[in-house]
């Protein structure tokens, strides 16, 4: 399995388009492992930082703030992946919430209950419960894919 990508591999796995990837880096939503420098030198992209802009698309998706989305790339990117695939094998799930009146409060939490979840309804926090598993093995099978269609041509 690839573990890093280039800017056209993530916009190929992801289905964006890379002036989605390049305003997200100017607005420092998103930060590669590696930056390109000078002119053809491209930006590499971990599957960490994969998922984190994957989280933050449908996140965008649901409703929730640039700035919002933006925290949760900054709570998955400070966290290992390995980590992240521990949670994942334990059975964690990740409530996202937010809240406009305290910046970037954006809540990536572990061993998420119905208590949670009320509470975060009754104050009418925006919130998603996001199956990070299924959003990593859908990337993976997604690089594995791009990877066999190079190959092929």
């Amino acid at each position: 399995m690839r573990e890093l990508l280039s800017t056209g591999e993530v916009c190929r796995v992801l289905g964006v388009g890379p002036a989605v990837i390049c305003r997200w880096l100017e607005l420092g939503i998103i930060r590669p492992a590696r930056r390109g420098h000078g002119k053809g030198n491209q930006h590499i992209y971990s599957l960490r930082d994969v998922l984190a802009i994957a989280l933050a698309r449908d996140l965008r998706r649901r409703g929730f703030s640039l700035r919002q989305a933006g925290g949760v790339c900054e709570s998955l990117l400070n966290k290992p992946l390995d980590a992240i695939r521990a949670d994942i094998a334990a059975g964690r799930r990740y409530l996202i919430t937010a809240s406009e009146s305290v910046p970037p409060v954006l809540a990536s939490r572990e061993s998420v209950d119905d208590a949670d979840l009320l509470a975060c309804h009754l104050k009418g926090l925006p919130l998603a419960v996001i199956d990070v598993g299924g959003v990593l093995r859908r990337i993976e099978e997604a690089v594995k894919a791009d990877v066999a269609a190079e190959v092929t041509v």
